[in-house]
């Protein structure tokens, strides 16, 4: 059953500083019996000849309504248009510059401070949505990990409090340096805009970046600083790059689990610090099980949904990044897994149309302040139990080595009225 009436507001976000601006307005309209699709796209406000050719573009559409091989072209021209607009260069080089202006400090320091909090920080990476190639311009927010290096025999349940201690005197000195550059440029452009004990998230020349610390039990040369290049530190890595990365990261998320395992029936803020390190340390391996997951369609899905997400929901109950990325990725293959009798590829607007489906469910059986479990089943498993024990961490363990098969079980997710969805979910690296 089609939604019967969605109306997905207006979509803009401003280009990098090498555009102006693209604003995509997507009215969608679902009746019982048929779908019609009415798409305005309004691109660079200087060509007016382009802006035109979209109409006509539209014409051939409405005129062949229902005509997959149209509605594909429709979406090749919108993806070529969308991967115009979203660059992740300008990510990697303002995430640079606050890099190199961090180790400027940083030497400034050594001159009468030898006890600096920062010098055991021996590279950094930029993870999350950018190196995912999942990120929107001027609204995902770029994600920083610092690391230092602890060797495991140096990993002391005794000493745990001291390891918190280190880490958040990193991030205490970062936010200082930060704030001192802004006081010395004047400048609005840079600034702190939201920083607790463990997590600390900026604006630096007008880009987001979230930023924290965690230890590697091996010094990874991939992560150095000046590991490319003089000055140049965090780089979008190859699929070669992140595949030799994921295997070096499998093998230490095994020593990470030993210890968290162990701490468990220690302390539980400690098995949360620890927790919370891992996820950090490994966000490259969570980066690599996303792009093996995610094909051209699914990217431009999630593309597209963060986009109407942050402009049609803002201030309103919606899915974060990950939960969001998850969503569409489950229905790639629950949508590819019954289409496999008629080998019928999967578009990107069948999986949009699909999330508003999973969207208007959960309106549906929302009431009063009850909170809502969606399930998704996408897996071929069998086993009963194993589908009523579904927790996320069964689909995130799939994720590791089997999500590019389409082995995928089950993603349960909690909505909340009032507030922002809780994700149940085990290791979101």
């Amino acid at each position: 059953m089609f939604l019967e009436k969605v109306i997905i507001k207006p979509i803009s976000y401003l280009k990098t500083t090498r555009f102006v601006f693209l604003k995509i307005v997507l009215n969608v309209y679902f009746s019982w019996r048929k779908s019609i699709l009415f798409i305005v796209v309004q691109l660079r406000l200087k060509n007016i000849l382009r802006f035109l050719s979209v109409f006509k573009l539209l014409k051939i559409i409405n005129a062949k309504k229902g005509s997959k091989p149209h509605l594909h072209f429709y979406f090749r021209y919108l993806e070529h248009e969308l991967q115009e607009v979203i660059s992740f260069d300008v990510y990697y080089e303002f995430a640079n510059d606050l890099i190199n202006s961090l180790l400027d400090k940083h030497r400034e320091a050594a001159h009468y401070d030898k006890k600096r909090p920062f010098s055991c920080v021996y590279g950094v990476i930029l993870s999350g949505c950018v190196q995912k190639q999942l990120a929107i311009p001027n609204v995902s927010c770029g994600y920083l990990v610092f690391l230092h290096h602890l060797k495991e025999k140096h990993l002391d349940y005794n000493n745990i409090d001291s390891l918190q201690k280190k880490q958040n005197d990193i991030l205490k000195w970062i936010k200082q340096s930060v704030d001192k550059i802004r006081k010395e440029h004047c400048t609005d452009k840079i600034k702190i805009l939201r920083h607790s004990k463990v997590a600390l998230k900026i604006k630096w020349k007008g880009l987001e970046y979230h930023i924290v610390v965690a230890w590697t039990f091996s010094k990874r040369q991939y992560c150095e600083f000046h590991y490319i290049q003089n000055n140049v530190h965090v780089y979008p890595f190859s699929p070669d790059q992140l595949q030799t990365a994921a295997n070096d990261l499998i093998d230490e998320e095994a020593i990470h689990e030993r210890h968290i395992k162990s701490v468990d029936t220690i302390s539980k803020p400690w098995k949360r610090f620890l927790e919370r390190n891992m996820y950090a340390s490994l966000s490259l391996l969570r980066v690599h099980q996303m792009r093996e997951s995610t094909d051209r369609n699914t990217q431009l899905a999630i593309l597209f949904l963060k986009a109407w997400q942050h402009i049609a929901m803002k201030d309103r109950q919606n899915l974060s990044n990950n939960a969001l990325e998850f969503v569409c990725i489950c229905l790639f293959h629950q949508l590819k897994k019954m289409r496999q009798q008629t080998n019928t590829p999967v578009f990107t607007l069948d999986i949009i149309r699909q999330f508003f489906e999973i969207m208007k469910q959960c309106s549906i059986v929302m009431t009063g302040t009850k909170n809502t479990i969606l399930q998704i089943n996408t897996g071929d498993r069998q086993d009963q139990h194993e589908r009523k024990q579904g927790s996320f961490s069964t689909y995130n363990y799939n994720m590791k080595g089997r999500a590019a098969n389409g082995n995928l079980n089950t993603v349960f997710i909690r909505y909340q009225n009032g507030g922002r969805e809780k994700v149940r979910k085990k290791s979101p690296y």
